[in-house]
């Protein structure tokens, strides 16, 4: 029992001696109450809810397994539930449409046959089948690197 006190009261007071500051030896946490008080009511300009302008925000990456390149895009609070995608790419100045049917039940694709070197993606929303402006434009260099496996000797 003398043994486990003595060691208790080493390390307690090891903790004054290593400790930075002395205030670092105790921790007091102060207890809040919860308080579920309704918010206040707004007043002057703040009447609505300010929502900022945000573009389809095209994002293009390599696949996983290094052989595609993979496209996401935002759809926006202002889309009608109609809305569907065609995905554009230029390489060398000639613009292809890479999907056959319109694009409605997701914001993303897979360009499994990406071109080699420099490329423009970009994105056009149908909405009733009229077409509305393009996204941005954005640049994705593709290089296919390639690897060797090699056998490590024990």
């Amino acid at each position: 029992m003398k043994r486990l006190t003595f060691i208790f009261l080493l390390l307690l007071t090891g903790t004054f001696f290593y400790a930075q500051d002395a205030r670092e030896a105790y921790y007091y946490y102060e207890v809040l109450e919860l308080r579920h008080e309704p918010k206040p009511e707004t007043e002057g300009f703040v009447t609505e809810r300010i929502t900022e302008y945000l573009n389809r925000g095209l994002y293009a990456t390599r696949t996983q397994d290094g052989n595609g390149i993979f496209l996401s895009w935002r759809l926006l609070q202002s889309d009608d539930p109609q809305t569907g995608f065609h995905i554009y790419r230029e390489v060398n100045g000639k613009a292809r449409r890479l999907n056959r049917s319109l694009i409605t039940a997701t914001c993303d694709f897979i360009d499994p046959q990406p071109a080699e070197g420099t490329a423009y993606y970009w994105i056009v929303s149908i909405v009733k089948g009229k077409a509305q402006p393009a996204s941005d434009k954005i640049e994705v260099v593709f290089l296919q690197i390639p690897t060797k496996t090699i056998q490590l000797l024990n």
